[in-house]
């Protein structure tokens, strides 16, 4: 009688087994529940931006600035025809007014308008980054690289998603904003491993009803400069 006595009297954390004590996991399976949740919906942002975000047609106003040492700001008009076809034409600043990026799926073509007109002729920089997305994809599978969906935020009046790439020690990382509605990438910031914004390029106005001339996304539509080719 007097253990039964005892028993009832006792704290409950007295009779409580080594297990017992060890069983509190509650937290650490809602962590990993809200991981892989925001991993899945990463992926699946990411791989709308790489389908329909990536074909669609529009034209936007963008924001790039460069925030290592000095920082340094350009503004460009964008014309996007679809998958493998961008021109970004520069008004900003003076000494590169004039200037145009033509993005094709086989090379990138620069005009360089200062002093003398030019035109750089390099690789594709459209496939590239969307082989690096394909590889991001891998990667996590693979557990080597992080990807997941971090948040929401409005840029330019559209709703958007923020998906991150990176984020394991040591490693940079690329943070994208995906229009909720389209897939277009409306934002992109890269950090370094300790987390401060080394680049940022974000759309400031956008217009999915202007559709540009397929022409304009055309080698020959550049002014006529000698071509330099690119190692």
């Amino acid at each position: 009688m007097a253990l039964l006595t005892a028993c009832a009297l006792a704290p409950r954390g007295a009779l409580a087994t080594p297990d017992d004590a060890a069983r509190p996991v509650r937290p650490v399976l809602r962590v990993a529940l809200q991981d892989a949740r925001a991993a899945a919906l990463g992926r699946r942002v990411l791989q709308r931006y790489l389908g329909v975000g990536m074909a669609c047609r529009f034209t936007a106003v963008e924001t790039t600035r460069v925030l290592l040492g000095r920082v340094r700001e350009s503004r460009q008009v964008v014309l996007h025809g679809g998958a493998g076809m961008e021109r970004r034409e520069y008004t900003y600043p003076a000494r590169m007014r004039g200037d145009i990026l033509l993005l094709t799926a086989d090379a990138t073509y620069h005009l360089r308008a200062r002093p003398t007109p030019r035109v750089l002729v390099g690789a594709a920089q459209i496939e590239a980054g969307r082989r690096r997305a394909l590889m991001a994809l891998r990667a996590t599978a693979a557990g080597k690289l992080r990807l997941r969906a971090v948040g929401t935020d409005e840029v330019a009046g559209r709703s958007a998603d923020i998906v991150e790439i990176g984020g394991l020690p040591g490693r940079a990382v690329r943070r994208l904003w995906i229009d909720r509605a389209t897939g277009v990438r409306l934002r992109v910031d890269i950090l370094d491993s300790l987390g401060a914004t080394q680049t940022t390029s974000y759309y400031t106005q956008i217009d999915y009803g202007a559709k540009p001339d397929p022409g304009l996304f055309s080698p020959g539509s550049l002014p006529q400069a000698p071509r330099i080719q690119q190692p």
